[in-house]
């Protein structure tokens, strides 16, 4: 919705949003950011890409938001593998604005052009081939979302509090014991 926009927007380009101008916007520019947020290489769950607005997070919207959503989804297509993404048209300021929504996936590393690009803070750039290796790696493992490490956390990203009410709800012996305090047979 407008209000979620807003909120997204006011902190502008980080790891997980880009912003793109639509009088500025390249195929190849909308692929990379499409593959990079889809390899999801900072494990961060993927991104937005928000078309119709600049990089000073000044609204213009986009003079034909159909013919925008088609170009996305035609775009992301043409990747390899294709990616899934969701289109979606809001309004914010009176003008129709063009948010894309891409989850990590599960087939990744994608490619646009024969290269493969990963997101580095606010910048979209070629992944390396040790990075390339290590995404091959992490489709082909089994391990369920919730338990792959957060790369990109910061100790201020811990919510401490919560932490100390789960150690203090756990029984002392499961402390001493390394499991859950749960009774196995």
């Amino acid at each position: 919705d407008e209000q979620a926009l807003r909120e997204l927007l006011r902190t502008g380009e980080t790891h997980r949003l880009e912003l793109k101008e639509c009088s500025r916007l390249r195929k190849g520019d909308v692929q990379h950011v499409l593959c990079a947020f889809a390899n999801d290489f900072a494990e961060v769950g993927g991104g937005w890409l928000v078309i119709g607005v600049t990089d000073d997070k000044s609204v213009v919207g986009v003079p034909d938001a159909d013919e925008f959503q088609r170009l996305v989804a035609s775009h992301a297509r043409e990747c390899e593998p294709p990616v899934h993404v969701e289109v979606h048209v809001l309004s914010i300021e009176g003008r129709s604005v063009v948010v894309v929504t891409m989850q990590r996936s599960p087939a990744r590393p994608h490619f646009a052009s024969g290269a493969c690009y990963v997101r580095v803070g606010s910048m979209t750039r070629p992944a390396t081939s040790g990075e390339i290796e290590e995404l091959f790696r992490r489709r082909h493992r089994s391990v369920p979302t919730e338990d792959e490490p957060v790369l990109s956390a910061r100790p201020e990203d811990l919510d401490w509090d919560a932490f100390e009410r789960f150690l203090r709800a756990r029984p002392a012996s499961a402390m001493r014991n390394g499991h859950s305090g749960q009774e196995v047979a």
